[in-house]
């Protein structure tokens, strides 16, 4: 019998290529599609994008032990921590913190690069330039070389330029996107919409049929606050600026309110609006109102230069200062001067030299031999500035802005220094469990803006190294307390290591939790990493208080009961089905719930923690 879910995959398959088929004989392209391709591209095919994907997924198979562990695969090892730590810097731009950040990315790769090497191609454009003569003409270097390097650059770039330890090949994907948007705006919005639909068919022939039911989730941090929004921009910038030298020397810019309206378009969809800070205690702030004013201000610099004007700035301005020939106009009582009169000496003992473009900045040379302002490159170069040359100007100067606190903050480490208290060791790594300690990666440079500053506190399993400057909260005290038990990957080129923590807690009653945490390595005696301060449950029974205690030696937990800050007795929690009597109380474990009799009452004061 077949199963539905491979009835839906075949199903599926059928009606793509159907519609394929049914769409190519309505459109009677007669060979013009390929004719297309194959004037743009090497025997038609995109083998820039063909073997920057390669790379992309061979980094995630074999440097990061995905083909080996495709769900788990070592990832702080090759995050971009600093300049001290080179191979992170290397690695960060084309390792994936996992399966699906890796498909999200190779399928914006698969349907942004392409746009972007069409828009290139593998033939020079070039007027009197010949295949073949260089490597930079050549179409298979250019296809196979020139392409993936550029690629690898842009990705290199992004270490040096971001804030933070980042990971993936997104902000090349934007750089895409950026070239993509300088020749091809709409297509390029098309493009994003496309690799959404490959997405969705590429889950759906994975698993035609889900079913989901509602169940708790562990505290994360909302999705917006997972996006690099700054090396997004830097990409995006990047690429834009590399379309605009190369279209406006071809002269193949699009209309303004195309790059206006694709770029902004594709901004919003990419969430470049999700401008955010974090806090601690997993707290984020989102400006998104800020962030629609940044993109649309995007938009509009992108467009303007793209598409601005190719007259000289100094000549638009001619009409609203007067040159020095119409001054003299003015002066000679209206009469201009012709070209036989002599050139008339101004007080500082300069002329006015003829020059049909003399304008703010024209035409005044010194008599003494030396230029003052006319006559020199420099002021040559003045004269010939355009709009769109302040334009481009504009761009990479915003550019700069992004890049420049990346450039600061990697010069800087976290150190790697473990916080206090008992750590596993795993070759130079230290795993450590912690709580109200100072992020030490996000306070390496104290900064302090909009009410906001970097100096925070973290809670959870920290990773750090000394030797490669990490420190990293790997998961939060949030997390552990959802699930019990998470494991954590370290190691390198080749290597990995797994060191797993466990929690395990006693909730009292509308007081609080008090629980333990241990560390315990692959092939290692867990070993203990942290008790909290005991929680005492708000029924007062007797005139006593009830509190659950976490001592720091063995597995188990204890009730101590007091009066008046007074102890008065403690005893270990039962075990299911028995008792213990505490200074009069008599305490029953019912599967996990303990209550408390006296005087004829039962109270509920503790129950165990449970974990998803």
């Amino acid at each position: 019998m077949v199963q539905p879910s491979t009835a839906f995959s075949a199903a599926m398959l059928v009606a793509l290529l159907a519609s394929s088929v049914v769409i190519y004989r309505l459109d009677r392209p007669g060979g013009r599609w390929g004719q297309r391709l194959r004037e743009r591209f090497v025997m038609g095919v995109p083998w820039g994008t063909l073997v920057t994907t390669l790379f992309v997924l061979g980094s995630y198979l074999f440097v990061q032990g995905g083909y080996w562990h495709w769900y788990d695969p070592v990832t702080v090892a090759f995050r971009a921590w600093s300049f001290s730590y080179p191979l992170g810097m290397v690695t960060a731009p084309f390792t994936h913190q996992g399966p699906d950040h890796l498909i999200g990315n190779l399928v914006g790769t698969v349907t942004l690069a392409t746009v972007a090497e069409y828009a290139w191609g593998h033939y020079p454009t070039e007027r009197g330039t010949t295949s073949f003569s260089s490597p930079l003409t050549n179409p298979w270097a250019r296809a196979l070389l020139v392409f993936p390097g550029a690629v690898v650059v842009a990705g290199f770039l992004g270490s040096v330029l971001t804030i933070g330890p980042v990971i993936g090949f997104s902000l090349v994907v934007f750089a895409f996107a950026g070239f993509a948007l300088a020749r091809y705006p709409l297509g390029t919005v098309v493009a994003v919409v496309a690799a959404g639909a490959v997405r969705t068919v590429y889950f759906s022939l994975l698993e035609p049929v889900r079913t989901v039911q509602p169940s708790p989730s562990p505290p994360s941090p909302p999705w917006w606050a997972e996006i690099a929004i700054q090396g997004h921009a830097i990409g995006l910038f990047l690429g834009v600026i590399l379309g605009a030298v190369l279209f406006s020397r071809r002269d193949e810019a699009p209309p303004a309110l195309h790059v206006w309206t694709g770029v902004g378009l594709f901004a919003m969809t990419r969430a470049m609006w999700a401008v955010y800070w974090f806090r601690g205690s997993n707290t984020y702030v989102l400006y998104r109102g800020l962030g629609v004013v940044l993109v649309a201000t995007l938009a509009l610099l992108v467009a303007a230069g793209l598409t601005a004007s190719d007259r000289p700035v100094l000549h638009s301005l001619r009409g609203l200062v007067p040159t020095r020939g119409e001054r003299r106009v003015e002066a000679d009582g209206g009469r201009a001067p012709d070209d036989s009169d002599p050139p008339t000496p101004a007080d500082d003992g300069t002329v006015d030299a003829p020059d049909e473009d003399d304008g703010l900045l024209g035409g005044r040379v010194s008599l003494g031999g030396g230029s003052i302002l006319g006559g020199g490159s420099g002021d040559r170069r003045m004269r010939d500035m355009t709009w769109r040359h302040v334009s481009l100007l504009v761009l990479v100067l915003g550019f700069a802005l992004l890049g420049g606190p990346g450039v600061g903050s990697n010069l800087f480490t976290a150190g790697g220094e473990a916080p206090q208290g008992e750590s596993v060791a795993v070759g130079d790594y230290r795993v450590t469990y912690a709580e109200g300690v100072t992020d030490e990666m996000v306070a390496i440079v104290d900064v302090e803006f909009l009410n906001e500053t970097t100096v925070v506190e973290t809670s959870g399993v920290i990773v750090s190294s000394e030797r490669r400057g990490i420190w990293y909260q790997s998961v939060s005290k949030g997390e552990l307390a959802f699930s019990g038990e998470r494991t954590v990957r370290v190691g390198g080129v080749g290597w990995r290591r797994s060191v797993t923590a466990i929690r395990r807690g006693w909730s009292a009653a509308g007081g609080g939790t008090a629980y333990k945490v241990w560390l315990e390595p692959d092939g290692g005696e867990r070993r203990f990493a942290f008790n909290s301060s005991p929680a005492t449950a708000d029924p007062v029974v007797a005139n006593r208080n009830v509190s659950v205690v976490a001592p720091p030696e063995g597995d188990g937990f204890y009730l101590r009961v007091t009066r008046n800050d007074t102890a008065l007795g403690s005893a270990r929690i039962p075990a299911s089905g028995e008792e213990a009597d505490v200074a009069g109380l008599r305490f029953v474990n019912r599967d996990g719930d303990v209550y408390v009799h006296a005087n004829g009452t039962r109270v509920q004061v503790a129950s165990k923690e449970e974990y998803e």
